[in-house]
């Protein structure tokens, strides 16, 4: 936790309970962290009542940092079956899509005992407290919710990372259609300055931006418009779109990027429907890595697939040639790309 001119640390009982013994230990560093190249300690705090519909929000942040974990009290409703739906840098599919509360804890069932670790835990059986039966928890008894149930998760074995923004949010109850008193806090490293910027666009489905793009594919090629959904919080919004489904063969184009980058990243709107999909990446025609989607979904089918160029093919470079060598028949699919460019200072 850095700080630059003072720091004040003080620990406070809200409770009408009395407690004896406590001590603490502060250690601190002389290690320099320069200020305008340190991500700054903050949390986000967030209480209320759920909404049917909308996953519950740890955080929505602009910026760059590191998110560090959570501390959670649910109340009133049962919560399992809540998935973590991680947003990062504007990607409108959740990077990190959980399978449960339970799981995010790391608790991996419902209803959760009391267990600590350093990573993770959950604070008594709320079940016992509240007088619900324990060996009936298939059955909802409003009595069995009026105690909290109070989870922590610190991602210290393994921080996440993002460049322009952090939205993290998670369910209640397994489509958000759980009422409950919810109260988190979100605990991050966060500057506030993006380093990671939207710098092209190219819309498959427009004859004007593929032109601009000096957008070209070999083999037979299959024109077609998408209404679909994206998982996670835009289940229940309908997106349509149009592009091309791929039958092999090399698919080139054209993006522009600053000269002065530390690297791009590409971002790919696809229908991950079609099975899994798999292409070469030819940058300036030096070969970048393989932008491989192993997943399948045919219901949610929109995704958007990522593939990082290092600094090395991209600096001092104003556009870039992209070829891509379509490995698989049929799969791939592409309805936009867009272009993001990391800061060269940062």
């Amino acid at each position: 936790m850095p700080f630059w001119r003072n720091a004040h640390i003080m620990l406070a009982n809200k409770s009408s309970k009395d407690f004896n013994d406590i001590t603490a230990t502060v250690i601190t560093s002389t290690t320099e962290y320069p200020e305008a190249q340190t991500g700054y300690f903050t949390t986000f705090y967030h209480k209320g009542m759920t909404e049917y519909g909308r996953d519950w929000a740890f955080c929505n942040y602009k910026g760059a940092g590191w998110f560090l974990g959570v501390v959670q009290s649910c109340r009133l409703e049962h919560y399992c079956e809540g998935n973590e739906h991680f947003y990062i840098d504007g990607n409108e599919t959740p990077q990190i899509n959980g399978t449960g509360t339970e799981d995010y804890y790391l608790g991996c069932f419902w209803p959760n005992i009391r267990y600590n670790t350093p990573f993770a835990g959950c604070v008594n059986d709320v079940r016992l407290l509240s007088g619900g039966d324990p060996n009936a928890y298939l059955k909802v008894f409003n009595k069995d919710y009026l105690v909290p149930a109070t989870y922590y998760r610190f991602h210290l074995e393994m921080p996440i990372p993002f460049y322009s923004s952090m939205d993290a949010f998670i369910q209640h109850g397994a489509e958000s259609n759980i009422q409950s008193e919810y109260a988190s806090l979100a605990y991050l490293y966060i500057k506030n300055t993006p380093v990671l910027h939207e710098v092209d666009f190219m819309d498959v489905g427009s004859p004007a931006s593929l032109s601009a793009h000096a957008y070209q594919s070999s083999g037979t090629l299959k024109k077609e418009k998408l209404t679909a959904n994206y998982e996670g919080n835009y289940l229940y919004t309908n997106i349509t779109a149009s592009g091309f489904y791929h039958r092999a063969g090399e698919t080139t184009f054209t993006v522009s990027i600053p000269k002065e980058n530390a690297g791009i990243r590409l971002r790919r709107r696809t229908d991950q429907g079609s099975g899994p999909q798999s292409a070469a990446v030819y940058v300036n025609g030096k070969f970048a890595g393989n932008w491989v989607d192993p997943q399948t979904n045919k219901t949610l089918r929109w995704f958007d697939s990522e593939f990082d160029i290092p600094e090395s093919l991209t600096r001092n470079q104003n556009s870039l040639q992209i070829k891509l060598v379509i490995k698989n028949k049929n799969a791939f699919n592409d309805f936009n790309y867009r272009v993001l460019a990391y800061n060269y200072a940062d």
